[in-house]
């Protein structure tokens, strides 16, 4: 078939294929022709420059839509080409499909071109309830909530962070796509115990990320008719809002009408973000303030040592006192891997981390696996670097022999290692224990004590893996408080036990203080 260039700009153009072949049903349930919201606009601007797009968004944006005509352009129009649309739950397999049954149904049977040719609609057979074949051109495009067949050329996968098992059922489903193939997911937030967020943190993902917030879609944007007035009623948590990328007046009426219904409250921020971080907060019960954390500066280390396990954000600093605290690993648990774990090789981390005690800032992190019989080294090397820092280690599992090296084989100060007394009940004599116990009792103790600390911003974090596993800390059904099924909270012990013994710290410094350093004269 000759195109002219009138019909290269036309059937030969996707965009206006997209724009003139294909009709959607609206929100309103009216049939009309497809034509680009400014999101989808936007996507059409980019989306053929790579093949791998992960969208985050807010509800009904279009984005699904835009995704699956594309896809099934591509299939109608690139002979042998199999194209598969995953779904993310039996219930939506319908509704997935309609789109496509729709767009390929309205689509003209032909297409008089300028050339003076024909293009003809490909003839289709509905091979099953969710699928169509196109015969003529040996391509397919199928809903279903598996890959069915051994190669699939275009893969769209919605509503990714709903998907049961995803990590698992994804790493199949992707390695039936060649290199040359094209993928694209969307959805909206669920949380951050999910793959979809740990593909979204990845930054070494191949894919390429777009958010669109509710003030990207015009839909969700009220007429102000004094803007001038408008603002002065805005709420201090308005007025946040409207510092984010593209936010304008009229997003914030439609939201404060929105969230005027007490029903659409609970969800909002989930189904409605106005930046990525905001969309993933409604993710299990925390003890902790989930945005006070995604506000944290994150931020790249200084330096890194031991294969990137040892992160710097501050080196030390004279006069300023510090605390290295280690949570060892047990050596146990089963995970969601992410590139930085999988490279370790998954089970429990051993976490070490350095605390400025008087700006309580984190300053720097070891993480990873490490012999156990030479750990100790590690945490006398920072505490020798930072200044004679006050070491505390958890005194559980592996913790130990950490303790029985530290005190026993290095010349590390007695009085710079943290222990506890206890009153032996028969004996009724006072013995010293090395480390920190962390129990019944004391677990409530430190996490509380954190809590405090993030809920009054009294602490300062700049590590993404602190942050990562924080906001994946929960309190369960029964009122236990650990990481998401799957996840770590090695850090978020280390850090809770650094903060709870403080003052320990700031105790066993000033024993050792000199009068100068306290601002005493000789006497």
């Amino acid at each position: 078939m000759q195109l002219t260039e009138g019909d290269k700009r036309r059937i030969g153009n996707w965009k206006w294929r997209m724009q003139h072949l294909y009709k959607i049903k609206t929100k309103e349930a009216e049939l009309k022709q497809l034509t680009f919201n400014p999101i989808q606009q936007h996507i059409s601007s980019y989306i053929n420059l790579w093949n791998y797009h992960l969208f985050l968004k807010a509800r009904q944006e279009g984005i699904s839509t835009f995704c699956e005509t594309w896809h099934l352009d591509g299939t109608m129009f690139i002979p042998n080409t199999n194209t598969c649309i995953l779904a993310d739950s039996r219930e939506n397999l319908q509704g997935l499909f309609e789109i496509i049954r729709l767009a390929y149904e309205t689509c003209p049977e032909a297409v008089q071109l300028e050339s003076g040719d024909i293009w003809y609609k490909p003839k289709a057979k509905y091979d099953n309830r969710f699928e169509l074949s196109f015969d003529g051109i040996k391509s397919t495009i199928y809903v279903a909530l598996k890959v069915r067949s051994k190669t699939v050329h275009r893969l769209h996968i919605s509503e990714w962070a709903f998907i049961e098992h995803a990590q698992k059922k994804l790493t199949a489903t992707m390695q039936a796509v060649p290199k040359s193939g094209i993928i694209t997911g969307e959805t909206t937030a669920n949380g951050f115990d999910g793959s979809f967020h740990l593909e979204w943190e990845n930054e070494n993902s191949r894919f390429w990320k777009h958010f669109y917030g509710f003030q990207d879609h015009p839909d969700y944007l009220d007429p102000v008719e004094d803007e001038a007035a408008f603002r002065q009623t805005l709420t201090s948590d308005e007025r946040v809002y409207l510092t984010r990328p593209n936010m304008k007046l009229g997003n914030i009426l439609w939201m404060r009408r929105h969230l005027s219904i007490a029903a659409n409250r609970k969800e909002f921020k989930q189904e409605y973000p106005s930046i990525a971080e905001e969309a993933f907060l409604t993710s299990g019960r925390s003890p902790f303030d989930r945005e006070k954390i995604m506000d944290w500066m994150i931020r790249e280390p200084i330096e890194t040592r031991m294969e990137e396990r040892l992160r710097i954000w501050v080196k030390p600093q004279k006069d300023h006192r510090y605390l290295v605290c280690c949570d060892a690993a047990s050596g146990r648990g089963v995970e969601n891997l992410d590139q930085e774990d999988a490279k370790e090789g998954g089970t429990d981390y051993t976490a070490i981390g350095v605390l400025d005690i008087d700006t309580m800032q984190l300053v720097a992190l070891f993480r990873g696996k490490w012999p156990y019989a030479t750990t100790h080294r590690v945490q006398y090397d920072l505490g020798k670097e930072y200044n004679t820092a006050y070491l505390v280690t958890e005194a559980t599992d592996h913790g130990l022999t950490i303790l029985n090296n530290l005190t026993d084989r290095t010349d590390y100060p007695k009085h710079m290692i943290h222990s506890v007394e206890s009153v032996d009940t028969k004996s009724k004599a006072i013995t010293k224990k090395w480390g920190f116990y962390t129990n019944l009792k004391t677990r409530p103790l430190i996490l509380d004590r954190l809590a405090i600390l993030i809920e009054e911003e009294g602490i300062i974090v700049h590590a993404k893996k602190v942050q990562s596993e924080c906001l994946r800390f929960i309190i369960d059904e029964d009122g236990d408080m650990h990481a998401m099924e799957g996840f770590h909270d090695d850090t978020v012990m280390m850090l809770a036990i650094a903060v709870y013994t403080r003052d320990a710290a700031l105790k066993a410094g000033r024993m050792t203080a000199t009068k100068a350093e306290l601002g005493l004269k000789w006497m």
